[in-house]
């Protein structure tokens, strides 16, 4: 299964996401600060040429997703 397919069988709108976090490292985000501000990125899971969105999801893969109004905490 990829990112957009759990998406799909959970019914939310790609559009309505703000941040998407794969076992705790960013994975997807709105906003511009999430990387400057210390984030890791899970940029390493998403196959080559390929969006985020079909970035494959393993059986043991913790899924975190963030509505637009919910904004990553700044500390």
């Amino acid at each position: 299964m990829i990112l957009r397919q759990l998406l799909d069988r959970l019914g939310i709108p790609p559009e309505e996401l703000g941040h998407v976090f794969l076992n705790g490292r960013l994975l997807l985000t709105c906003s511009p600060m999430a990387l400057w501000l210390g984030y890791t990125d899970a940029a390493d899971r998403v196959p080559a040429g390929q969006t985020a969105w079909e970035t494959p999801l393993r059986p043991d893969d913790r899924v975190a997703l963030f509505g637009q109004d919910m904004a990553l905490l700044v500390v």
